[in-house]
């Protein structure tokens, strides 16, 4: 359904640009057959000008309207190049348009892989939580751990209470690594993005970014059982420790990323890793509109001087009516492409943003 909804909405902006440019082509065909017209009395004007029975007056006037009508057939063509122009720029509207229908598409099946993959996990939960319960005897709960690859001395364990806590702790090993890969996917989708664009926030977000994926590469580590020590100054009781990275302290960071030696430790690294890139994709989507706004703020105030000077030429009979509508018209597709623009980029942020709420 979402790709017979993608394919529709695609082919109604395509018909909608079909239009316009037809209207265009259409204009310009009735500007060219103006100006053959004009050629036509061109030449008419230059026979009378070559026939001796004409009188001189009669010929200055001729000669004053070839050249009015030279003069017009040079705004007329002026017309037709504004309009070519203008076909140029909607076909450039008409792909921005086109991305955002994409994009928009794009966030619809973010929110269909994020509800599978959280009916995933969820089932994934429920299934362990019943199997662990169902296991009635000791033997048959050590041969389960011994099945998931359990790496302890099954001999120390003396009770069914013990082997089930062993096997809770498996699971949870099992839901923090489908969880680890799926945030490293996300965190280099977000740097990806976040490359894309520029300013000091996105700067200060992939700094951060970096901080996360270092984290996230010391808790896979700790689950693979070969962490190392971290040779990491500490932050604590300096200036550093209050500083903000994606939502916490740096002190959080330290604290949570000391103590990944135990499964509620490493549950803790993981959920604040998911929160911090849910933060992230907020921060990247708020940067990307308060950038937007500024961009679309400078460029309303071009076209408004660029209005103004136009209707100045106007009223002091530098352009004709026909040339000050053309380039009005111009402005209009030009200022209709910039919003597509700038939509296509907001809804790209708003993808990134999207994705990253969605697993926080």
């Amino acid at each position: 359904m979402l790709e017979e909804s993608l394919d529709k909405q695609l082919s109604i902006v395509e018909v909608k640009y079909a239009r316009k440019k037809l209207a265009l082509q259409q204009e310009n065909e009735d500007i060219q057959r103006s100006i053959e017209d004009l050629q036509q009395k061109i030449q008419e004007g230059e026979q009378k000008l070559k026939d001796p029975s004409v009188s001189v007056a009669e010929k200055s006037d001729v000669q004053g309207a070839i050249e009015a009508y030279q003069k017009t057939i040079s705004q007329k063509q002026s017309l037709i190049e504004q309009n070519n122009q203008r076909e140029i720029t909607l076909e450039e509207t008409l792909q921005r348009e086109l991305n955002v229908v994409r994009e928009k598409y794009s966030i619809q099946q973010i929110d269909k892989q994020t509800k599978d993959y959280e009916k995933r996990i969820n089932r994934l939960k429920t299934d362990q939580e019943l199997e662990i319960a169902e296991i009635q005897t000791l033997d048959k709960a050590k041969q389960k751990l011994e099945e998931q690859g359990y790496k302890g001395q099954l001999s120390k364990i003396k009770t069914l209470e013990d082997a089930k806590k062993q096997l809770k702790k498996q699971a949870n090993k099992e839901i923090l690594e489908i969880t680890l890969e799926s945030l490293e996917i996300q965190q280099q989708l977000l740097t990806d993005a976040l490359k894309n664009a520029s300013g000091e926030t996105t700067e200060k977000l992939l700094e951060d970014l970096d901080k996360v994926k270092n984290g996230l590469v010391q808790v896979k580590n700790t689950l693979n059982g070969d962490s190392e020590e971290q040779n990491i100054n500490s932050v604590k009781g300096t200036e550093a420790e209050n500083v903000d990275v994606l939502g916490f302290t740096a002190g959080q960071w330290e604290d949570v990323f000391n103590n990944l030696n135990t499964t509620e430790g490493q549950l803790k690294a993981v959920d604040m890793a998911m929160q911090a890139l849910a933060n992230a994709g907020s921060m990247f989507t708020e940067a990307q509109r308060s950038a937007n706004e500024k961009e679309l703020k400078q460029f309303t105030a071009y076209q408004e001087r660029r209005k103004r000077t136009l209707e100045n030429q106007l009223n002091s009979g530098l352009i004709t009516q026909e040339q000050y509508y053309n380039s009005v018209k111009q402005m209009e597709t030009d200022a209709a492409n910039k919003k597509a623009e700038l939509e296509e980029k907001q809804f790209k942020a708003e993808k990134a943003g999207r994705l990253f709420s969605a697993i926080g």
